[in-house]
């Protein structure tokens, strides 16, 4: 499994956060690690922190690579959970 992580937020209309403000959204990213999208989510909340309005989270994207040519995946059903 490979893990992505990016950075998007921006104005909301208000303090519940449930709207962007038009033209406001931003997407920073992928970065490989979460060490990275950390520091940049820093940059970004640290330059926004007067601003009651904005907001910034860091979503993780995880995606499955298709197993080799001439391998099989294992059934759902057969694999391991922890």
């Amino acid at each position: 499994m490979d893990t992505r992580f990016w950075i998007v937020g921006g104005e909301y209309e208000d303090t519940g956060f449930t709207r962007l403000k038009p033209d406001t959204g931003s997407l920073s990213g992928p970065f490989a690690s979460y060490d990275d999208a950390l520091a940049e989510w820093r940059q970004l909340a640290t330059a926004s922190r007067y601003d009651a309005h904005a907001r910034y989270t860091i979503a993780t994207e995880t995606s499955r690579r298709r197993a080799p040519a001439g391998l099989s995946a294992v059934p759902a059903a057969k694999r391991k959970r922890h």
